[in-house]
């Protein structure tokens, strides 16, 4: 699991479109232990693009108050950079230091192993993730996990268990030209329908493209998925050049469900015309 630029960037714009962005944002899980293929530059200048953070002419970053004290804890903890390992020597920085930039002030992880450091170990094809991580959570975390889990509707069950009312979850999976990279690859429809049905508000959704010979997908194109296109009848591009993904954001509420289960609403509109 990894998050590219592009994506780190998406990441801020749904925290800063949900006033999760800046002191006091929250409390973080990531699905999966997330490298972080973002340089410390790198980080400001996105959090600078979202108005976060102030960088001249020259590229020195002025950062707040709070966010510079969030680095010296991190600092004292050898936390900065990358703590996975095998990439701690890429300058690539932590995810801690990712997530306590944008403002969360707790920032786990899970994984079904602990081998790349992750805090808590749970299976997620089995229930339960509540009473083994340290929740509730403000934001969770899905960039490239859930293909990798054979029961997605228990993914889905373990995401509305472990976020508070107000929570939020960001996906960031495969859609197309990544056969076995994991189980499954994801439609924009599977999350546009589930989170709409379900009462989630909906946050933000888009389909995206991907160099499929860049480094970490980048650069990565993002075109906002309507919920009503079928991207089927699109043209795609041959998988020598190009790979595609789906990038959501849904936020818990008072009537948020788990458990309803969506017809796809290009069939049941036909249905309803007979």
């Amino acid at each position: 699991m990894g998050i590219a630029p592009s994506v780190a960037a998406f990441i801020t714009s749904c925290c800063v479109a949900l006033d999760r962005a800046g002191q006091n944002a929250g409390r973080c899980l990531t699905l999966g232990k997330q490298g972080i293929h973002v340089s410390e530059a790198q980080l400001y200048h996105i959090l600078a693009n979202h108005g976060l953070v102030e960088v001249d002419a020259g590229k020195a970053a002025t950062i707040p108050q709070w966010m510079g004290a969030a680095r010296a804890r991190l600092e004292e903890q050898d936390k900065i950079l990358a703590t996975i390992p095998g990439r701690r020597g890429l300058g690539e920085i932590s995810d801690s230091m990712f997530f306590e930039c944008l403002g969360f002030t707790d920032v786990h992880s899970v994984d079904a192993s602990d081998y790349e450091g992750a805090d808590f170990v749970h299976d997620l094809n089995q229930p339960g993730l509540a009473e083994v991580v340290d929740g509730p959570y403000d934001l969770v975390i899905d960039v490239g996990t859930m293909e990798h889990v054979f029961n997605v509707p228990g993914v889905l069950r373990n995401i509305f268990d472990v976020l508070k009312i107000g929570g939020s979850i960001i996906h960031v999976v495969p859609a197309n030209n990544l056969v076995d990279h994991g189980f499954y690859q994801f439609s924009p429809v599977l999350f546009y329908q589930y989170y709409l049905e379900n009462s989630y508000r909906l946050i933000a959704c888009y389909f995206t493209e991907e160099s499929a010979t860049g480094i970490f997908g980048e650069p990565i194109s993002f075109h906002e998925y309507p919920g009503t296109s079928d991207l089927s009848q699109e043209i795609l591009k041959g998988s020598d050049t190009a790979t595609y993904g789906t990038a959501f954001c849904a936020q818990k509420t008072e009537a948020t469900t788990w458990d309803t289960i969506p017809q796809q609403s290009s069939y049941t509109e036909k249905w309803d015309s007979q």
